[in-house]
Order: C-alpha cells, then sequence, then structure tokens
C-alpha cells in the first residue's frame, strides 16, 4: 500500500467548463503513514499531439504545457484524511479538441512530491468548450447590428423619360394620320407609342411604391458560435 493517495473532484460531474469559467474542486489525501511533503501541488494544462504521415513512416508530437500552478500544501503529513479546497480559471483556449490527427486536452494534475523519493499523482481530465452565456444588459437589438442603411431610390427620372418617349410616339401617330404617311411608319410609330406608354404605368408604380417604403435596413444579429452546425438569420426592415 502507497503511504499516500491522492483524489481529485471538481464541482461539475460532467466536468465540463468554458474559456474564463471557474473550476472549484477538491484534493483529498489520504495519508497512511508519516510523510514529509515539499509540495502539494496542483497543475491546469493542456496536452496533446499531432501525428504526420510522411512516406511510409508516422511521426507523432506530443505536447504538454502547464497553464496554472497553484500551491496547497507544504508541511508534515500524519496518518489521516486531507481536504484542500481550490479555485482555478479556465485561461482563454484552446478548447478541447479530439481528432484523428490532431487531438488536445485539459487535465487537473495533483502532485505531492516528498522531501526524498518518488511523487504521487492524481488526474482528472476537465472538457473546455466555448462559452455560450451573454451578458444579461445586452438585449436583442444591441445584438442585432445595423450592416446597411439606404433610402428607397426614386424613380421620377425614369418617369421623365418614359413619359417624353410616349408623347414622342403620341405626336408621330398623329403626325402620320395628319399627312398619310407609310402604312409601315404609322405602324411602327403606334408600336413605339404602345412600349412607352407600358413603360410610363411601370415606372409610375416603382415611384408610388417607393414613397410607402421608408429608411430600409439590413441587420445581422451578434453573438457567440460553437463548434457545430449554425445558421445564419438576418432581418430586412423599412
Amino acid at each position: 500500500m502507497q503511504k499516500i493517495e491522492l483524489d481529485i473532484t471538481s464541482d461539475k460531474p460532467e466536468r465540463t467548463y468554458s474559456s474564463g469559467e471557474k473550476i472549484k474542486g477538491e484534493v483529498k489525501a489520504i495519508i497512511h503513514e508519516e510523510w514529509q511533503c515539499d509540495a502539494l501541488t496542483l497543475f491546469l494544462g493542456v496536452k496533446g499531439f499531432s501525428q504526420i504521415k510522411k512516406r511510409l513512416e508516422k511521426f507523432k508530437l506530443t505536447i504538454a504545457d502547464d497553464r496554472v500552478e497553484k500551491l496547497l500544501f507544504q508541511g508534515q503529513w500524519s496518518p489521516g484524511r486531507y481536504v484542500y479546497p481550490f479555485e482555478i480559471i479556465v485561461p482563454q483556449g484552446p478548447l478541447t479538441y479530439k481528432g484523428s490527427l490532431i487531438a488536445l486536452s485539459w487535465y487537473l494534475r495533483a502532485v505531492a512530491r516528498p522531501i526524498k523519493g518518488e511523487s504521487v499523482t492524481s488526474e482528472i481530465e476537465p472538457k473546455i468548450v466555448l462559452g455560450l452565456v451573454m451578458p444579461e444588459e445586452t438585449s436583442q437589438e444591441k445584438m442585432s447590428e445595423i450592416i446597411h442603411k439606404e433610402l428607397p431610390k426614386g424613380s421620377m427620372g425614369c418617369l421623365g423619360f418614359s413619359l417624353a418617349l410616349f408623347i414622342a410616339g403620341a405626336l408621330g401617330v398623329f403626325t402620320t394620320y395628319q399627312y398619310a404617311w407609310d402604312d409601315s411608319f404609322v405602324g411602327f410609330a403606334f408600336l413605339f407609342a404602345l412600349v412607352s406608354l407600358g413603360l410610363v404605368i411601370l415606372n409610375l408604380y416603382m415611384f408610388m411604391v417607393s414613397k410607402r417604403i421608408n429608411m430600409a435596413e439590413v441587420r445581422i444579429g451578434s453573438g457567440i458560435s460553437s463548434p457545430g452546425y449554425c445558421s445564419l438569420q438576418y432581418c430586412f426592415s423599412g
């Protein structure tokens, strides 16, 4: 039997936290014999590997990085049970990721180092995800960002131009009937006047619609996205 047993418990059974959140828990030590502890230290860090295949060989790079270090105890341990509570703030990234070529995970590791002999360790793996909590005072209006604003453009110029074409076509029809010119010219003038009348009606309709529309705004909401499928919603208001 070992002289000392270590165990780590966290405040969340699922051990899922976001960047900037506090991890609260306890390091429990069961001491079976007198033990001079040089340091009981808690580490929060990230570890992982990346695997590269080159020709027929595979190269695997392993990393381990202690991001937070917290000293919990130094001194003499007598047989018994000891509990050391802790609070650690999760650093900003990286997030937990499991893949075949790249994998990153976080660890909480308690290390009891004696004056002489081998250290005793205990470790758990919290899962670090992207935070989804937004400030309470952030309203939907504030989250909706205006990326484009424009007044509807009037069509007075097009309306005036099409009206001028219609008048010219009508005068052409009247002139051909008055002077009895060639029938083909009469047909062309009548067709020209008919097309111009259609343009007048169309532009008049567009002009009336534009007068009923206020300021046009395009909004796209802002927020925090988590890994996975996301949909983008937009709003066009007038």
